[in-house]
């Protein structure tokens, strides 16, 4: 699934509280991995790769996903992205960079 999306993924993204699932793969999304990711539920499935995200993932950015099962962040840009130690508390596939 390639759109060529670009810019930012918003923090308003938290909003979407009933999101099961967030597949934005192999688009030109750029910047941080807004912390309001932390407050999607719902979500079950995350993919996040091949883009151009920069900043710290850290634990915050999973605060609220308690039925998380899928994570993927391979093939990120290797520019600057830093997963920090994260804990999570929950059966899920993880797809590392």
């Amino acid at each position: 699934m390639e759109n060529q999306i670009t810019g930012i993924l918003p923090s308003s993204i938290g909003n979407l509280k009933n999101l099961k699932s967030l597949v934005v793969l192999n688009n030109r999304i750029n910047g941080t991995i807004p912390r309001g990711i932390g407050e999607l539920s719902q979500l079950i499935y995350l993919d996040l790769s091949s883009n151009f995200f920069e900043g710290v993932v850290s634990e915050s950015h999973f605060a609220n996903l308690a039925k998380l099962e899928i994570l993927d962040l391979s093939s990120t840009s290797k520019k600057s992205l830093i997963l920090q130690t994260v804990e999570i508390k929950v059966k899920m596939d993880c797809y590392a960079m």
